[in-house]
Formats: C-alpha cells, sequence, structure tokens
C-alpha cells in the first residue's frame, strides 16, 4: 500500500536543514538537490514512482508567479498501481520573463 511505502521513506530521512537564504536574505529554504540525493534511493529502493499531474492557481506578480503543483505517487509494485495525489505550493522568480519555469524548477 502507497501509504506505508511512504512511512516507511519518511523514516528513513534525515532532518532537512534549511541553507538557501531568498535574494532578501528574510527566508531560507532546503537545497532541492540535498533533498533528491535524499529521497531518490528512497523512492527506488520502495518502488515508488512520483509524478506530476497538473499545475493550478497560477497567480502571476510582475517578475513573480505562484502556484500550485499536483503530483502522484504510485506504487509500483501494487496490481492496479495504488497512487495518493499531493498538492504542493510553490513561487518562482525570473527577470527574464521566464518565472513560471522557475517556479516548477523549484517545486520538484
Amino acid at each position: 500500500m502507497i501509504g506505508e511505502k511512504i512511512a516507511k521513506i519518511m523514516s528513513e530521512i534525515e532532518p532537512i536543514i534549511k541553507t538557501e537564504e531568498d535574494a532578501n536574505g528574510e527566508y531560507k529554504s532546503p537545497k532541492i538537490d540535498k533533498i533528491m540525493m535524499m529521497v531518490q534511493p528512497l523512492l527506488i529502493k520502495y518502488k515508488v514512482s512520483v509524478i506530476p499531474v497538473a499545475i493550478s492557481n497560477v497567480l502571476p506578480q510582475g517578475n513573480k508567479v505562484y502556484l500550485s503543483m499536483k503530483y502522484a505517487f504510485i506504487d509500483l509494485d501494487s496490481p492496479n498501481k495504488d497512487f495518493i495525489e499531493v498538492e504542493i505550493p510553490g513561487s518562482g522568480f525570473d527577470e527574464k520573463g521566464r518565472e513560471v519555469f522557475a517556479a516548477l524548477t523549484r517545486n520538484i
């Protein structure tokens, strides 16, 4: 069952430290590459796939955009591919008009 697999994955993840500062130095976030390095081997170990399903609530504000991204977590061992969907908010900033792409890459 996908819920059990996610619980196992979560039990093996180390605490995530927020080290990345925003441009104003007001907000810290974790580095996505460090999170992926921790999570990817566990997804493989427990045969869980994560795929993007939908983008919603896109709210542009100048060079910044806010959006929500829905992901499906799929149990690859399950005969009927048991899954759950999770919606995650994200934002992105880009001075060259690529703020949606910035938000999508930060929202992985």
